[in-house]
Order: C-alpha cells, then sequence, then structure tokens
C-alpha cells in the first residue's frame, strides 16, 4: 500500500513538474514576446516621433482638458514658441491670439481644439492668423483638426495639425492689393473689367463692364460666349484669332478695336486691351485680364477726320494746296500727297527739314530758314509766299 501511494505521489510529482516546466517555457516565450513587441513598439514610436520631428507641417497633440502634450519643432516655429512654453499651455489661455481669414479676432470657442471637444467632430481645411509678439504681421496657416477616443468612446486627445500659407496669403494681399489699384484706375477712366481664368475657363465681368453697353450689372451670365455672341459677326475671328496670338506668346499684348451689340441693338465701339498677368508655379498661363473701353465718339471723330481728309486730297490735287509736318525730335519732314505731287517727289516721301529747305530758291533759303526757327523755337506763326524749284528743276 505504501509502495502504491509513494508511485502514486512520485507520477503525481512528475506530472506537475512537466506543467511547471510548460508553464515556465510558455512564460519565457511570452516574455520574450513582449520584450520583441515592446521593442517594437518603441520603435515605431521613435519612428512616428522622427517623422512628425521632420514633417514640414505643425502637429500639436492636446490632453482632454486642452493641456499641450506634445508640439513638433514646425509647430514651434510657426508658433513662435519654444517646447517649455508649450508644454502645459492649454487651449484657454489668454496669451493666445489668432485671427479669422477676414483678420478679425477669433472667438476662444472657434480655437481648433475647443472646437473638436465641443462637437467631437473633425474639421478640415480651415485658416486662422496667428498673432506673433516679435512681427508686425501674423502667421497664416491651413489647419485640420480630430479627436482620438478612448476604449469607452470618450475624446482622450485632440490632434491639430496645421500648414504655413503665410507667403499664399501675402501674395493673394499684394495681387488684391494690384487689382484694386486697377479697379480705381479703369473706374477713373471708365474702362469696364474682365478677366478669364485660362485653367477653369471661366471669365468675370465687373460692373461698368455691363454698364458700358447699357445692360444691368450681371445681366447676363459671367461667360465667354456670353461675350463672343454680343461681338460683330465680322469681328469675332480678329477679336479671338489676336487674343489667341498673344496667349501663344506670338505678341506682347492684347489690344483689339470692335464692334459690340448693346442692350438697345445698337453697334458699339470698344478698344479691348490685356494680357497674361499671372502662371502656375510651372509657368502654365493662368489669369488672363484686361479692358473695355467705349471709342464710339472716338470713331465717329475718326471717320469725320477720314472724310475730310479725302476732301482735301480731293482740294490738294485740283488747287495744287498741300500740308506738311514736321517731327522736331527726328527732324523729318512729313508731306502730304498734293505737296510731294507739288516738288515732283513720289507720294510718301518724307525728307529732312535742310532737305525741305534746299528746295526753295536760292534767294528765297535764308528767309526761309529764318523764320521756321523762329516758329518751332518760338512758336511764332509765319504766312509767307516763296518759289521752290522741284526736284525736275522747275520753279514754282
Amino acid at each position: 500500500m505504501n509502495s502504491k501511494n509513494n508511485d502514486d505521489l512520485t507520477d503525481l510529482v512528475a506530472e506537475r513538474t512537466r506543467e511547471l516546466e510548460l508553464a515556465y517555457a510558455d512564460a519565457l516565450k511570452l516574455l520574450d514576446d513582449l520584450r520583441k513587441e515592446n521593442a517594437a513598439r518603441r520603435e515605431s514610436e521613435q519612428d512616428l516621433r522622427l517623422l512628425f520631428e521632420r514633417l514640414p507641417s505643425g502637429v500639436v497633440v492636446h490632453a482632454a482638458d486642452t493641456a499641450v502634450l506634445f508640439a513638433n519643432p514646425e509647430a514651434l516655429r510657426i508658433l513662435g514658441l519654444t517646447l517649455e512654453q508649450m508644454q502645459g499651455k492649454t487651449g484657454t489661455d489668454p496669451a493666445w491670439c489668432f485671427l479669422r481669414e477676414d483678420g478679425g479676432p477669433l472667438p476662444l470657442e472657434d480655437y481648433p481644439v475647443n472646437r473638436v471637444l465641443a462637437s467631437g467632430e473633425s474639421f478640415a481645411g480651415r485658416i486662422l492668423g496667428i498673432c506673433l509678439p516679435d512681427r508686425a504681421e501674423p502667421n497664416w496657416v491651413q489647419w485640420s483638426a480630430y479627436p482620438q477616443l478612448d476604449e469607452n468612446g470618450q475624446i482622450s486627445q485632440v490632434i491639430v495639425a496645421f500648414t504655413n500659407i503665410t507667403e499664399f496669403k501675402q501674395a493673394e494681399k499684394r495681387l488684391q492689393e494690384k487689382e484694386d489699384r486697377l479697379s480705381k484706375v479703369c473706374l477713373a477712366a471708365n474702362d469696364g473689367m474682365w478677366e478669364w481664368d485660362l485653367v477653369t475657363n471661366k471669365v468675370r465681368f465687373d460692373p461698368r463692364y455691363y454698364q458700358m453697353a447699357g445692360y444691368d450689372v450681371d445681366e447676363f451670365p459671367h461667360e465667354l460666349a456670353e461675350f463672343t455672341k454680343r461681338v460683330h459677326p465680322d469681328d469675332v475671328e480678329y477679336v479671338m484669332g489676336e487674343a489667341e496670338r498673344h496667349l501663344q506668346g506670338t505678341i506682347d499684348r492684347f489690344c483689339v478695336q470692335f464692334r459690340f451689340k448693346n442692350k438697345s441693338g445698337a453697334w458699339q465701339w470698344i478698344q479691348g486691351k490685356g494680357s497674361i498677368v499671372e502662371r502656375t508655379p510651372e509657368g502654365v498661363r493662368q489669369r488672363f485680364v484686361g479692358t473695355h473701353r467705349d471709342i464710339s465718339e472716338l470713331k465717329q471723330v475718326e471717320n469725320a477726320l477720314r472724310s475730310n481728309y479725302a476732301l482735301l486730297q480731293i482740294a490738294g490735287e485740283t488747287a495744287k494746296f498741300g500740308g506738311w509736318s514736321v517731327d522736331l525730335v527726328a527732324n523729318i519732314c512729313t508731306w502730304s500727297d498734293a505737296v510731294a505731287d507739288i516738288h515732283d517727289m513720289p507720294r510718301g516721301y518724307a525728307p529732312p527739314v535742310q532737305e525741305s529747305i534746299s528746295f526753295y530758291a536760292p534767294e528765297w533759303q535764308e528767309r526761309i530758314t529764318r523764320v521756321f526757327r523762329a516758329c518751332s523755337e518760338q512758336g511764332i506763326p509765319y504766312d509767307e509766299e516763296m518759289e521752290i524749284l522741284t526736284s525736275k528743276g522747275k520753279r514754282v
């Protein structure tokens, strides 16, 4: 009996020993797995921290009470703070100074971390300004923020990421200032403005553009087709062809004169000017901006002058009466066709002043030189009768 009990005890001890050995092996394996897992976690955390440190965007992690738990170097640079100044700083700290996109002060409840905590929602693509104590101009950022939840579904952390867009905002401000100045110039000149986005193919007409042709502001849509259908059919190809030549770089500036149908249905003469004012970073043309000016009265005067010129040409040919002008800088005479005919010279001939004087008969050259100099230098008019010798030697 004792022998049997001893054998049973021995077997039991052996079984328990094997169980302990197996449990010990399992414990060793579990411990090894934990070591590996911790090492991997530490490596992952180190990689994540290294990523945050090198990230070109700012990242700030807030606790549920809005206290700052972490901020990467780019966040510190944009915010103008040190790591020591950031740690423990809360989202309700009165030292924060944020601005709305329009430049007004941002209310405390609209701070990124406070909006997430109040709503439990994520936000993306928002813009705010950050006032800095040592700078007159703020830093501008585009920010996104989202909550991290614990196992109970409660917000444990809020992560705010933001990108510095200060240079973009400054460029946008400069562009707006230029457009404002251009708008004022156009207003003073009574011109209408148009803008063509070459990337989206959208156009925009300012109020004066409509009013110039008798339309109410925004009476027709801001579309390129609305412009072309109001251009005289005989002028459309010319106008759009000149625009394309400018876009292709064949001509430096776009400048055309064309007929435009106003609200009453009449044709109104317009002078259009414009140029490419903006390109993408890759150099692709982006914005084509220009003006419209009503030149109807100028065209009427031009037509009247053309008619008068035709009459003068007829009178000159009939009465041997012509006219001339002198460019005092270039020292060149411009002769009318009648004057060229009188001198037996080809039409369009433009001699230097001294050559013009040499056509006068020798006895008159001193006289014409004197009165011409008095006229050109002192503004003294003259009315003289003198003789000339034509290129064929005829005395006239």
